[in-house]
């Protein structure tokens, strides 16, 4: 929901430089994954450019933090199920080094920031904080990407956030939304080739992301 262009764009009303992000963050990791596989000093230069120019999104650092979770991550996978570790990892730091210099107009002001603010802050409890933004995340929501709390809830009690939201509830609605998830899962179980290692990490990460998304909601909540 948070990721859908129709939100941003209409819901939020902010038609600002994170959604052009949002439509980047494919073109960064596939400009990645080239690059692990081919090692050119071509796809980092293309990588830093292009992050540079949608570097807006750094407004929000949790997109920034998990964009690099993700090269990470998908590194670490291609390294052990396909070797090349020393080419590898000097493609992933020169990128990793080259990224931050391209970004240090905004980064080292927000570090200068956040000394300020953790000097000042006063904070809530995380806990509290991570159930009521699962509130309604159960493993199923989450599944069919209806964990968005706000999304169900009431303004003071009264009026619908989004007046909209009941039609989600409805059993044909319920059932188109669970279409794209199965679509998505089938596919992997129904490929008895699996050739391309990649399917089993964007598995794993699929699975984890689900156990990330559904946050204090059982099982293991």
């Amino acid at each position: 929901y948070m990721f859908n262009p129709f939100s941003l764009v209409l819901v939020w009303g902010v038609p600002n430089l994170l959604m052009f992000a949002y439509a980047a963050f494919p073109l960064l990791f596939y400009l990645f994954v080239t690059g692990l596989d081919r090692l050119r000093i071509r796809e980092i230069l293309l990588f830093c450019v292009l992050g540079f120019i949608f570097s807006g999104f750094a407004g929000n650092v949790s997109y920034v933090v998990v964009l690099w979770l993700l090269l990470g991550a998908f590194y670490a996978y291609k390294v052990l199920t396909e070797g090349k570790f020393i080419k590898r990892s000097i493609f992933f730091l020169s990128l990793l080094v080259i990224w931050v210099l391209t970004n240090t107009y905004w980064i080292l002001p927000l570090i200068q920031g956040y000394k300020s603010v953790v000097s000042k802050a006063a904070y809530e409890s995380g806990l509290d904080l991570l159930k009521g933004n699962t509130s309604t995340a159960y493993l199923l929501n989450s599944f069919r990407l209806f964990g968005y709390n706000v999304f169900w809830e009431k303004f003071f009690g009264n009026d619908h956030f989004y007046p909209y939201a009941y039609i989600y509830k409805m059993i044909p609605f319920i059932f188109i939304s669970f279409i794209f998830p199965i679509v998505t899962f089938g596919g992997l179980l129904l490929d008895k080739t699996r050739k391309d290692k990649k399917v089993y990490f964007f598995f794993i990460l699929a699975l984890l992301s689900l156990f990330v998304y559904k946050g204090a909601q059982p099982p293991l909540g």
